[in-house]
């Protein structure tokens, strides 16, 4: 049985999360690490996100979202051509024509 057999449960995506004490990532939810593996990774449908604590008793304001928008994606493969050409790129992710 391979790695991604134990970890995965045959659908759906693992949610990988690094444990700053012992210095691993780990499957959110098992003992499995994934450190010295090699895996591929769908970019454009990484997710990442954050809580934020607030006052006691309240619950945690969660986000979520895209890494890598895929509506970007245009707008991110011409600035990467124009760093390979040399020149400078700058991505507004607000009014750059996607």
């Amino acid at each position: 049985m391979g790695f991604m057999d134990e970890v995965s449960s045959g659908g759906g995506t693992k949610l990988l999360k690094f444990d700053g004490r012992a210095g691993k990532y780990v499957v959110r939810g098992s003992e499995a690490t994934f450190n010295g593996q090699e895996f591929v990774v769908d970019v454009y449908s990484a997710n990442g996100g954050f809580l934020k604590f607030k006052g006691k008793g309240e619950p945690p304001e969660r986000r979520m979202g895209l890494v890598f928008p895929k509506d970007l994606a245009p707008a991110l493969t011409r600035a990467i051509a124009a760093v390979k050409a040399g020149g400078p790129a700058v991505v507004d992710v607000v009014a750059d024509p996607r």
